[in-house]
């Protein structure tokens, strides 16, 4: 009798150190998941890179987390080399590494409405920032076109005008997160920062998610040299576009914030 009871004990205890793990494995599995999850059996994020995007943007978005989440880079492009086609095959557009980007803007005119609509954009430092063209005032670090079924009805909506070539110094300071509960910063908390940042003029008109503070003074202090603080993201909605705008590369920090970023943009 005995030695059944005993029997019995093991067993029973063996079952509870077999729930404990699958619990834990489960636990496990949200937390890597968690960005993830909400959006699995959803369409592809298609998304376009222009420009000379860092390794570790390239890395990130080559992972398994973010092929599960749907994200597919459909094509990694100068912008002498994008096309209507292109970006009308993209949801989302990354642009990084390239200042001048000429082509982009008429491309981006000439795409059909239905497509023109749903693009949305990542901008990181200072890439399209500025342009050639001599039918364009100044680029702005947020870029977002103004446009109407029949044709172009703004050329550029001014967010943040970069007319002059957009500054950029070695930072050393805190990431603060401003805007706790935005989807993109999910999860994320303040942390330091160490690296390289764009400055510019803070007279946009987006949203401020996060700064970074503790640093060199930002450009609109440079005078009186009494602020240490500058935009890290921007976020700008306006009509059907939507641009989130990375003051540092995004990839050298937190992986689940880049992909909260397309994850909030493809849902927009």
């Amino acid at each position: 009798m005995k030695k059944t009871q005993s029997g019995i004990f093991w067993k029973d205890v063996a079952l509870v150190a077999l729930v404990l793990i699958v619990i834990a494995e489960s636990a496990a599995l949200a937390f890597f998941l968690g960005p993830i999850l909400p959006n699995l059996g959803k369409h592809t994020i298609n998304v376009l890179v222009i420009g000379t995007p860092s390794e570790n943007v390239m890395s990130l978005l080559e992972t398994e987390n973010y092929r599960i989440a749907g994200v597919n880079v459909t094509a990694v492009l100068a912008d002498a080399q994008v096309t209507e086609e292109t970006l009308s095959k993209a949801d989302i557009v990354i642009m990084q590494g390239e200042e001048y980007c000429d082509r982009t803007l008429d491309a981006y005119a000439s795409v059909p409405w239905d497509n023109f609509r749903k693009i949305k954009f990542i901008i990181i430092g200072n890439a399209c920032s500025q342009s050639h063209s001599s039918n364009i005032a100044g680029w702005s670090a947020l870029i977002y076109m103004s446009r109407q079924p029949e044709g172009i009805a703004g050329v550029i909506r001014y967010l943040s005008v970069a007319s002059m070539p957009m500054k950029s110094t070695e930072w050393n300071g805190k990431f603060i997160v401003d805007a706790q509960d935005h989807e993109i910063l999910n999860g994320i908390v303040n942390f330091e920062y160490s690296g390289r940042v764009w400055l510019f003029d803070r007279a946009h008109k987006g949203f401020v998610l996060a700064s970074l503070s503790e640093g060199v003074p930002d450009m609109e202090s440079q005078i009186t040299g009494r602020y240490s603080s500058t935009p890290a993201i921007v976020n700008v909605n306006i009509g059907f576009g939507s641009t989130v705008y990375f003051a540092f590369d995004p990839s050298t920090t937190s992986r689940n914030m880049f992909l909260n970023t397309l994850l909030y943009l493809s849902n927009k």
